[in-house]
């Protein structure tokens, strides 16, 4: 990773020699009060007019520009299915080829989703985004599971190619995220973009090619790596938080003396 910001410190026994950023470990946060961490119930803000709704949060605005279905499962076992493209978004499941198409924002009635199976891969194509969260007595309930890889589809593409990472790459937004937590799950292998109101956990050797973003981080005791890929900042699936890019300018005043 390029940098690591965090609001209240570092648990566990890593220690400060053991934590990298561009501005080492005993400088501040250079960006201030700029930058906010992103939130689902934060009230949305318009990325073309600025203009912010109050009352009216992102995870509102998130239910009301998808496509619902009613999957709580998407693994091989589960027969082909398909949501057509309602405008908002579409997902299309092939079983037999373990093939996953997303286009635009799709929202899970369901309050959990499993994705995969132990030791099988589902390949994704499409750049959308597939939302599992929802208001219960104003708080955010919601989970996605993941049990087997979770791989964009032409990853033999490489960096330049049109259909690999992160030219091609899915979104996942839930309140937790769990990664290889089940029985005899090991060693999954991940990419995209990923957000988590509340916690990730990430149980094993993981190995994630994308972003995490969450309020809490529980990486286990059995060395996940993620690996940072800037360019997903050009090519981030739609809708998910925090994605509206933000220029930041200081200036200074030089005078002779």
């Amino acid at each position: 990773m390029d940098s690591v910001y965090a609001s209240d410190g570092y648990g566990g026994n890593q220690g400060a020699n053991n934590v990298y950023s561009d501005n080492g470990t005993g400088n501040p946060y250079d960006l201030g009060d700029t930058i906010i961490f992103p939130g689902l119930k934060l009230d949305y803000v318009d990325p073309i007019t600025g203009e912010t709704t109050l009352g009216y949060t992102y995870l509102h605005w998130l239910a009301g520009n998808s496509l619902p279905i009613s999957q709580n499962e998407i693994s091989s076992d589960v027969t082909d299915f398909d949501y057509p493209f309602d405008g908002k978004g579409s997902i299309n499941w092939d079983q037999s080829e373990g093939k996953l198409t997303v286009y635009g924002i799709v929202w899970v009635e369901a309050n959990s989703l499993d994705l995969g199976k132990k030791n099988k891969t589902i390949e994704y194509d499409g750049g959308g985004t597939i939302v599992v969260a929802k208001y219960s007595s104003d708080e955010i309930v919601g989970d996605i599971r993941v049990h087997g890889d979770l791989i964009a589809e032409g990853m033999d593409d490489g960096p330049g190619g049109t259909q690999g990472f992160p030219n091609n790459a899915l979104g996942l937004i839930t309140n937790n995220l769990y990664l290889a937590t089940g029985a005899g799950e090991s060693q999954l292998t991940m990419t995209g973009a990923f957000f988590a109101e509340d916690q990730i956990v990430s149980a094993k050797q993981n190995e994630i090619g994308g972003t995490f973003v969450s309020n809490h981080f529980d990486m286990g005791i059995n060395v996940p790596r993620i690996y940072q890929v800037p360019e997903l900042a050009n090519n981030l699936p739609p809708g998910m938080p925090g994605g509206t890019p933000i220029w930041y300018i200081s200036t200074s005043q030089w005078s002779e003396q």
